[in-house]
């Protein structure tokens, strides 16, 4: 068969006057060399996504926010549930404190996460009256990642309810369960909010605001889970319906709604009433121990004497608090302080400062010690600040997952029995768990990265497995919080725990041979 593409070059190196024949034959070696020998090179990319799982739980999450926009690739895999499973092995676990910012340019309200340089040691730039060096900083984070920023959460007994902190206004709220990880959707909220606040009380979650203000009919609402219902609260009236709701607290059966406005109100859930409500200090619980700050000091509240009582040691951070902004929050056991002051060119500087709090024994005092402080961010002096949000990584706790699953299949009239600590004895199968496996149609198995360090589990596996052979049962495995892939190459976290196990079948097998001579 005549190749034509070779004619054609034939015919024009032939009719291409020899002075250009060097030319020619150049161009011809760079066109194969770009389209038929080009090399795919290899990038981060193309690494397995265990192996990008891995690096990527190693790094701040601080730094997601950013690497989200690398690729859709990257994106989804930072937003994977595979990633906390990740950081749970490699007790990568952080705190983390996000603020809302808005700006007059800007027409949706923007989102952003308070990033610490890791590797450097913080001092107390009030002292040395510098500018930030940049260690610390507030990180916008970008509107593709806020799907992945959790929700406002609200407690209520053994569930955890959701509400999603997202631009776009939702009226989904999630629940699940506070021993298992996975979120499912609860009945939907008669209004959509964008970021509206939230607070239980007497067993049922009130929630307010993120609506439009002259949402006069539902811009405050009631759900109690029992009867999974959603009921409309009184219409506070257009001067207490704020745009902004920073927090809602709980005083003395009362909510108090806190805005970002000169004035906050007050609901009486008995009374079913509103009110005006004085602008009071913000508080936060610390150490059992509530904590109060204004724009002239720290308090703390004594419970003996029933009174409050000022923090010793924070002269410096008292003569710096200034008038404007002001937030706490507590920060993995310390109080954290954000406020805001005019810089030199006129716009405002927001200040944070992380304060190590001590009551020394012997005496009612309480004293803070700045561990560091500095500017994080510069805005125009226009901002509104909205309110703040601390976050930390979901735990994982193996006894209380099977409790809850337990518990569920029993609710759901489901004949259970479960693998008791009190049933191991010695190294056999006890005759009552072999009789539980025979009778049962389904064997549920939750195999942990520990699964093999129990020799007592794994006999009671191959009992289950040998059923299962013989069509007798249907086994259906759960593995928790590990990848199966570990199990099946026996890599991983899991091949410590298979090496224990024939370290030990091997001592056992030398106590049988010395025991039989």
């Amino acid at each position: 068969m005549i190749n034509f593409s070779w004619i054609f070059v034939w015919l024009f190196v032939v009719l291409v006057p020899f002075s250009k024949r060097a030319w020619f034959k150049n161009s011809v070696a760079l066109l194969y060399k770009t389209f038929y020998r080009k090399e795919k090179k290899l990038t981060f990319l193309s690494l397995p996504d265990e192996i990008i799982l891995n690096c990527l739980a190693r790094i701040s999450r601080s730094h997601y926010p950013k690497l989200s926009l690398v690729s859709k690739t990257f994106r989804s895999l930072l937003m994977s549930h595979k990633l906390n499973v990740e950081r749970f092995h490699l007790k990568t676990t952080e705190t983390f404190f996000h603020v809302s910012l808005k700006f007059p340019d800007r027409p949706s309200s923007s989102m952003f996460t308070l990033w610490i340089k890791p590797g450097q040691i913080l001092t107390n730039q009030l002292e040395k009256n510098e500018r930030s060096t940049g260690d610390t900083r507030l990180v916008q984070i970008p509107s593709s990642y806020y799907s992945n920023v959790p929700p406002y959460l609200i407690t209520v007994g053994s569930e955890l309810y959701g509400l999603c902190q997202c631009n776009d206004p939702s009226s989904n709220m999630l629940v699940r369960h506070k021993e298992i990880l996975f979120w499912r959707n609860s009945p939907n909220m008669t209004v959509a909010r964008a970021k509206a606040r939230s607070i239980a009380f007497n067993g049922k979650i009130y929630v307010m605001g993120g609506c439009a203000a002259n949402e006069s009919a539902n811009w405050a609402e009631v759900f109690d889970p029992k009867t999974q219902i959603w009921e409309a609260l009184p219409d506070p009236g257009p001067e207490l319906r704020f745009s902004s709701i920073r927090k809602i607290q709980l005083i003395e059966g009362k909510l108090y709604v806190r805005s970002n406005e000169d004035k906050d109100s007050v609901y009486d859930p008995k009374e079913g009433k509103w009110d005006v409500a004085i602008k009071s200090h913000l508080q936060c619980m610390i150490q059992k121990t509530l904590n109060y700050c204004d724009k002239q000091s720290c308090w703390w509240y004594d419970k003996n004497s029933k009174e409050c009582r000022v923090v010793k040691g924070l002269v410096i951070l008292n003569r710096n608090l200034g008038c404007g902004m002001i937030e706490i929050a507590n920060y993995g056991g310390k109080l954290l302080i954000l406020w805001d002051k005019v810089g030199p060119s006129q716009d405002k500087d927001i200040w944070c400062a992380v304060i190590a709090l001590e009551k020394r024994d012997g005496i009612d005092e309480v004293w803070g010690k700045i561990e560091w402080a500095s500017i994080v961010l510069t805005v125009p002096s226009s901002y509104v600040f909205l309110y703040s949000l601390l976050t930390g990584s979901a735990t994982f706790d193996l006894s209380q997952f099977i409790t809850f699953l337990y518990k569920e299949l029993v609710r759901r009239n489901i004949r259970t029995f479960k693998h008791d600590k009190e049933l191991e004895n010695g190294r056999k199968i006890s005759p009552k768990l072999k009789r539980a496996i025979e009778e049962s149609k389904f064997a549920v198995v939750v195999v942990s990265v520990n699964y093999a360090a129990s020799p007592w589990c794994l006999d009671e596996l191959v009992k289950i497995m040998d059923f299962e052979n013989k069509g007798s049962i249907s086994v259906m495995p759960i593995f928790y919080v590990m990848d199966p892939c570990h199990l099946r190459r026996q890599s991983g976290d899991v091949v410590e725990q298979f090496e224990k196990h024939e370290a030990r079948e091997e001592d056992l097998d030398k106590v049988g041979d010395k025991g039989g001579k």
